[in-house]
C-alpha cells in the first residue's frame, strides 16, 4: 500500500494539462478585466461610426 501511494505521488501524468487549464484561466479572466475597463469607450467609438455611416448615406444622393 505504501508504494501505491508514492506511485501516486509521483505521477505527473495529468501535470500538462492543469497547467493548460490554470493558462486558459488567466487570458480568459485578463479578456474579461480588460474588455469591461474598456467598455464605455467601445460604446463611444460604436456610436460614432454608426453616426458617421448614417451621415455618409445621406449624403451618397445628394452628389
Amino acid at each position: 500500500m505504501l508504494n501505491n501511494l508514492k506511485t501516486l505521488v509521483r505521477d505527473e501524468d495529468g501535470q500538462g494539462m492543469v497547467e493548460y487549464g490554470l493558462i486558459v484561466g488567466i487570458i480568459s479572466v485578463a479578456a474579461i478585466v480588460s474588455l469591461t475597463s474598456v467598455r464605455g469607450k467601445l460604446a463611444q467609438l460604436f456610436t460614432a461610426v454608426t453616426e458617421g455611416l448614417g451621415k455618409a448615406e445621406g449624403n451618397i444622393g445628394a452628389t
